[in-house]
């Protein structure tokens, strides 16, 4: 070897940070990673079928999936991050997944980006944020592009004891910005050492705005449809017919289990259930204020107010056989039943 190539190597040696993951600690780590990732991939299914029961029951429309990450894409990960202070060995053979924190993944894609903020709160609220940095990202660019992101652990609620505390990394963005998020990162971030040429960000640049633009219209059409079935009085045939309705009154987005709210009011309107029937019941807005108002009469709790806890308070009055479905309903206690259940019936609510 000839004195100047051997000084360059020196040289590049001299330079790299003690720290550095070497190829060998990366194949050691993708293997142990290998044995375990089943349960990477069973922690991101229990995320995905508890933010499913949970965007049902509030009657939101979504695609979910999950998935544990491909052995080979951590390896790219780790080659692409070995220079970084906090990749150490010893850190993450002692624990991977809290310093890669997309080990495990649950994407939710909503049908209309109105819906993003709102399945957030619904992450949150059903979900334990992991107790790492950074747990909740928002992405809201002037591009047009919106998501959130949340790292959830798995809590200690659930019947399998290996997967306590595993964290999963929960994404919520529309359906439009999933697509072109993947296509500008395939171009443009994973360009396998080839970058892109102007033309080709300028075509991505164009794939934005087109996005952007299809993302409002979908809106837009989700909600001209809300306002022709409103004009028309079709009957409401499921939940979801039933918060867009009284979305478009209130003028603001629900919250609450509308699936319960459907099922309550379907055993107590005559059939069919039509939008005239539920404007017939008053206004929404007032309905709202008349709930909140028995809510704080009656010390309801303010953890379980939402929408639907709220429209349904104001509704026992004048349907008492209500809190008698409330009373007989089976099932894991929730924020509905216990509302409803801290109102008297009619003959004990005396002045």
């Amino acid at each position: 070897m000839s004195r100047t190539r051997a000084s360059s190597r020196l040289l590049a040696l001299l330079r790299k940070p003690a720290f550095m993951l070497t190829d060998p600690q990366i194949d050691e780590l993708v293997r142990r990673y290998s044995l375990q990732m089943a349960r990477f991939e069973e922690s991101a299914h229990y995320i995905e079928d508890q933010l499913r029961r949970e965007l049902r029951a509030n009657a939101i429309k979504a695609l979910l999936s999950s998935r544990a990450k491909h052995p080979e894409d951590l390896r790219g990960k780790l080659q692409r991050k070995r220079g970084k202070a906090e990749y150490v060995f010893a850190a993450l053979d002692h624990n991977i997944g809290a310093l890669v924190t997309d080990l495990a993944g649950c994407r939710v894609l909503v049908y209309d980006r109105a819906d993003i903020d709102i399945t957030s709160r619904l992450v949150k609220q059903t979900c334990e944020l992991a107790l790492l940095p950074s747990n909740e990202e928002r992405h809201d660019k002037d591009s047009g592009y919106k998501a959130n992101h949340f790292l959830v652990q798995v809590p200690t609620s659930t019947s399998r004891q290996s997967l306590y505390g595993t964290v999963v990394e929960v994404q919520v963005t529309s359906l439009v910005m999933h697509a072109f998020a993947e296509v500008e990162h395939d171009i443009l971030y994973k360009d396998h050492g080839v970058p892109a040429s102007p033309e080709v960000r300028e075509n991505v640049g164009d794939i934005r705005s087109l996005s952007w633009i299809l993302d409002r219209t979908i809106g837009k059409t989700l909600a001209a449809r809300t306002r022709e079935m409103q004009a028309h009085r079709t009957t409401i045939m499921e939940a979801a017919d039933l918060r867009f309705a009284l979305e478009q009154e209130v003028g603001r987005r629900l919250s609450g289990d509308f699936v319960r709210l459907f099922r309550w009011l379907s055993g107590t309107l005559a059939p069919p259930m039509t939008l005239h029937a539920i404007h017939e019941l008053g206004r929404a807005t007032a309905l709202l204020e008349a709930g909140r108002a028995l809510a704080q009469k009656h010390g309801v709790s303010d953890d379980d107010l939402d929408d639907v806890v709220l429209f349904v308070l104001a509704l026992i009055p004048s349907y008492p056989e209500i809190r008698e479905m409330a009373a007989e309903a089976r099932g894991r206690s929730t924020a509905l039943k216990r509302a409803v259940l801290r109102i008297p019936p009619i003959n004990e609510d005396t002045p």
